[in-house]
């Protein structure tokens, strides 16, 4: 449970639902290939505590591509239109 310093907001984040589609992703998961300054949509999922969450049923958000290392691994930021 996340609570933010009102007792009427209190959110329940759901770890298993996200548990399994992440599991789904990894197996039917296709390398992409990307650039630097794109912005793509990715499953972000549901983190601990007050990370960044995804939205929706598969946890998307869209994220700047940064610097890609390798076609498995990349550093990207999570992007809003809400500031």
């Amino acid at each position: 449970m996340v609570y933010d310093g009102r007792m009427e907001n209190i959110y329940v984040k759901n770890f298993d639902s996200w548990n399994l589609h992440k599991k789904s992703i990894h197996q039917n998961g296709v390398n992409k290939y990307y650039s630097q300054q794109e912005i793509w949509w990715c499953s972000l999922g549901t983190n601990i505590g007050f990370e960044e969450d995804g939205s929706g049923f598969v946890g998307e958000r869209p994220v700047l591509i940064i610097r890609g290392f390798n076609r498995h691994n990349m550093f990207s930021s999570s992007i809003d239109d809400s500031a």
